[in-house]
């Protein structure tokens, strides 16, 4: 009899661990839908629980600490909180990156509750640059598109800060 308790209990945790149960907030995909606390700075937010996300593709200029404030800083942190302040957003990471950076900060896609991609939205508004220390992201060809298109009408950061690029 013991056996088969134990056969029992070995398949009910393996369910569990295989996605039968979402009570982690994890869906099949990777995804995870979290609420934003605050945001840092155009590029990094903090999300339940204290845990720092760091937005993959993309860069923003700095608004303090060792690098200084930078031109452009102040703007593109409006526009992520402008955003992201209150909102509930989906974490997706990207199978080509690390699952946490070198600060512990979360590497992740965001999705704004419209379906939009944050990275996407900062980088046409001009107050982002890609950025992917550890190569290329899944979707950053069409980054680099929306970079470029920023770049030439001159939006956000392109416009204002010769030392952007």
């Amino acid at each position: 009899m013991l056996p088969l308790v134990l056969v029992a209990a070995l398949v009910w945790w393996a369910v569990d661990r295989v996605g039968g149960d979402d009570r982690d907030g994890v869906d099949d995909a990777g995804s995870t839908t979290v609420a934003v606390q605050r945001v840092v700075d155009g590029d990094t937010l903090v999300v339940d629980g204290a845990d720092r996300v760091r937005v993959l593709g993309i860069d923003t200029p700095e608004t303090g600490g060792p690098r200084g404030r930078q031109c452009g800083g102040d703007e593109a942190t409006r526009a992520a909180t402008t955003l992201l302040d209150g909102q509930d957003v989906t974490l997706t990471g990207d199978p080509t990156q690390a699952a946490r950076d070198r600060f512990d900060r979360r590497l992740a896609y965001v999705t704004l509750p419209d379906g939009r991609d944050l990275a996407q939205v900062l980088l046409e508004q001009g107050w982002a640059r890609v950025y992917a220390p550890a190569g290329d992201v899944e979707r950053m060809d069409d980054y680099r598109d929306a970079e470029r298109s920023a770049r030439a009408d001159g939006a956000g950061s392109w416009g204002r800060c010769p030392s952007f690029g």
